[in-house]
């Protein structure tokens, strides 16, 4: 009889240990049920704020973060830029992501710098440094126009190509030196393997090689020169040279 009882008590012990468990897993799965919702629905975005962009648009920077299905929850978008695994545009120095508040996320973008630009129909053709499209609109920005280069443009985000390399690698020194020397430039030509700027009314003859000695001689110049019409030959120019040949152009011109 004590036997019997005995066994009926392991029974009931060990059934309602199994009762335990089963409530003890219920309710760590409830909990972690309602972290993952907590976790979804106060994360999830809102609103998405972006600084730092001139060119690119609002529009744009987000597209290009929202990327994925998970890219809804600030927590995830902030994880994995932080960790490097986002995505960024070939026209940005830099982007990064941070959270405002759980639903705010804020997006802080650092541009490529435009140095120039190409027309191609209605439309410019606006290029970085290294020749890089970053963009491309209608509306004429304060940057030079390339003129008698055959430029080949691909689309956005592709470099431009050349046939001349040579002379366009050139023009892109040229473009970098104006940059550094905050120069504005209406366009930069090139004509029988020379290159030549257009500022106001002087024409700027640097011939085939471009260095930054010879750019950092035209704005004291053009300075000096204020307003007048007529060529600045600096083709010839070396460093330490003191000549440099203002050509006043003619009356009738």
């Amino acid at each position: 009889m004590d036997k019997k009882q005995n066994a009926e008590r392991r029974k009931k012990l060990q059934k309602k240990k199994r009762l335990q468990r089963i409530y003890a897993f219920i309710v760590l799965l409830s909990g972690i049920v309602i972290i993952v919702l907590s976790v979804l629905l106060l994360f999830h975005i809102q609103k998405i704020k972006v600084h730092g962009n001139e060119y690119s648009t609002d529009q744009e920077v987000v597209d290009s973060v929202k990327n994925d299905r998970f890219s809804t929850n600030s927590l995830y978008l902030t994880g994995k830029y932080a960790l490097g695994k986002g995505t960024i545009l070939p026209c940005f120095e830099r982007l990064e992501v941070s959270m405002k508040n759980p639903w705010t996320i804020k997006i802080d973008v650092k541009e490529k710098p435009i140095v120039a630009c190409m027309k191609d129909g209605e439309n410019y053709i606006y290029f970085d440094e290294t020749g890089l499209v970053v963009d491309q609109s209608s509306v004429k920005r304060m940057v030079p126009v390339v003129k008698g280069l055959a430029l080949n443009f691909d689309g956005e985000y592709k470099e431009l190509q050349c046939a001349d390399t040579e002379l366009f690698t050139q023009v892109l020194d040229a473009c970098r030196e104006l940059q550094n020397y905050n120069l504005s430039v209406d366009k930069i030509n090139c004509k029988n393997d020379r290159i030549y700027l257009r500022i106001d009314n002087i024409k700027v003859n640097l011939g085939e090689n471009i260095t930054a000695q010879k750019i950092a001689q035209i704005p004291p110049i053009v300075e000096k020169l204020d307003g007048q019409k007529g060529t600045l030959h600096l083709e010839n120019y070396a460093d330490g040279q003191e000549t440099i040949t203002f050509e006043k152009a003619k009356k009738s011109e």
